[in-house]
C-alpha cells in the first residue's frame, strides 16, 4: 500500500464509509495522514435530533482547532435537529469556517432563514454551494415567505434546490405577487427544483421555472391550498417548454375536481409529447385528459386519484397507447381513494412489458 501512489489512495479511500476510514486511520500514520481529512468532508447528524447535537458538538470543536479539516467539509446535514435545541453559534460557526461546502440540509425556522440570509448577503460564505435543502422537521402550517428566499435564488451556481412552507405574499387574497427578482430570464443554473407542502400559485411557479436555464427535474408536491384564480396547468406546461430538451423527471400535483365538479370540469393538460427526454410523470387523474397526449420516451407514469374513482375511458386509452405510442413506458403506479375501489378489468389489456402498481385496495 506504501508503494501506491497518494492520488490513487486518496480516490480509493474517498469512496469508503466513515466507519471503514476511522479503521483506516489505525493502520500507520501515512494511512491516518491520508484517510483523517476525509472523514470530516461529510457531516451527517443523523436520524434523530440527539444524535445530531452530540455529533455537532464533537464535530465543530476539531474544525476550530485544525482550520484545514474545515477546508475538507463539503456536505452538511443537520435536517433532523430539533430548532429549539440548535446551538446558534455553533451552527453559525459551522457554516461560516466551512468555504468549500457543496451540499447544505437544515431545519426550516425563521431563526436559521435569517442568518443564512444574512450570511448569503457576503459574497465570502457559501459561494461553492451546489445544493440547498430546507425543510420543516415538524408539521406546520406556517409557511416561510419566498420573498426571504430571494437571496438562495441569488446563488447562480447552484444546481438542486428543495424547499418545503412557502407561500405567495397576498395569497390569501387571490392575487399572488411575483417577486420582482423572479423575471424569467434564465440567470439560474438550477437542474433539480422541488417544492412540497407550500402555497404558491402557478404564475410565481412559472417564473421559477423561467428563471432556469435548464430544468432536469421539477417537483410541486403536496400542495396546502391553490388559487382558483391561478390554478390553471397550462400556466406551468407553458413555463416548461423552455427545458423541453432536458426535462426528465416532472411531478406536479395539479389540484383535483371540487365539490360538484366533474371530469371534464377541471383544466387538463393538453399536451406533453415536446417533452422529448421526459422518463417519468407523476400526475393527478383529473388533469390529464382522456386520450392524453404524452412522449414517446416516457417510462414511468403515476396516476393519483385520491378524491374521486378512476375514469375507465382514461385507462383504456392509456392500455391502447402502451401498444403504439408509449413504447417505452415500463411503470404504471395509480394511487385511489380507498373508499371509491376501481371498476373491474380496469387493467386488463395493457402491453406486458407495463408493470402495474396499485395504492388503496385492501387485496
Amino acid at each position: 500500500m506504501d508503494s501506491i501512489p497518494q492520488e490513487i489512495l486518496l480516490n480509493i479511500f474517498a469512496r469508503l464509509d466513515l466507519k471503514s476510514l476511522a479503521n483506516l486511520c489505525l493502520v500507520s500514520k501515512l494511512m491516518q495522514n491520508l484517510s483523517y481529512p476525509l472523514l470530516f468532508q461529510n457531516f451527517e447528524g443523523g436520524f434523530s435530533s440527539t444524535q445530531c447535537l452530540r455529533r455537532l458538538r464533537n464535530f465543530c470543536p476539531r474544525l476550530l482547532k485544525d482550520p484545514s479539516l474545515a477546508n475538507q467539509v463539503r456536505s452538511v446535514d443537520i435536517s433532523e435537529a430539533t430548532v429549539g435545541e440548535l446551538p446558534e453559534d455553533m451552527f453559525k460557526l459551522l457554516l461560516k469556517h466551512t468555504p468549500n461546502l457543496r451540499h447544505l440540509d437544515v431545519p426550516g425556522d425563521p431563526r436559521i432563514a435569517e442568518f443564512l440570509n444574512d450570511l448569503l448577503k457576503d459574497p465570502v460564505h457559501l459561494r461553492q454551494l451546489r445544493s440547498f435543502n430546507y425543510h420543516p422537521n415538524y408539521w406546520s402550517s406556517a409557511c416561510t415567505g419566498l420573498l426571504s428566499w430571494l437571496s438562495v435564488l441569488g446563488l447562480k451556481q447552484l444546481s438542486s434546490l428543495s424547499l418545503s412552507n412557502c407561500k405567495d405574499a397576498g395569497y390569501h387574497f387571490g392575487s399572488p405577487s411575483i417577486p420582482p427578482e423572479l423575471q424569467g430570464n434564465g440567470g439560474l443554473s438550477l437542474r433539480h427544483l422541488k417544492i412540497e407542502n407550500s402555497r404558491l400559485g402557478y404564475s410565481t411557479l412559472a417564473r421559477l421555472i423561467q428563471s432556469c436555464k435548464r430544468l432536469e427535474e421539477f417537483n410541486y408536491d403536496s400542495p396546502l391550498g391553490y388559487c382558483p384564480r391561478d390554478s390553471n396547468p397550462a400556466t406551468i406546461i407553458q413555463a416548461l417548454l423552455l427545458h423541453k430538451d432536458s426535462l426528465e423527471h416532472l411531478a406536479f400535483e395539479f389540484r383535483s375536481r371540487n365539490s360538484g365538479e366533474d371530469f371534464d370540469q377541471v383544466p387538463k393538460l393538453i399536451s406533453l409529447e415536446e417533452f422529448s427526454c421526459l422518463e417519468s410523470l407523476w400526475i393527478n387523474q383529473d388533469c390529464l385528459p382522456w386520450k392524453p397526449l404524452l412522449p414517446s420516451s416516457l417510462e414511468v407514469l403515476s396516476i393519483e386519484s385520491p378524491d374521486s374513482f378512476l375514469e375507465p375511458a382514461l385507462f383504456h386509452n392509456l392500455r391502447l397507447a402502451s401498444h403504439s405510442s408509449l413504447k417505452s413506458l415500463s411503470k404504471l403506479y395509480v394511487t385511489y381513494s380507498y373508499s371509491w375501489g376501481y371498476p373491474k378489468g380496469i387493467f386488463d389489456g395493457f402491453d406486458s412489458r407495463v408493470l402495474i402498481m396499485v395504492d388503496g385496495n385492501d387485496d
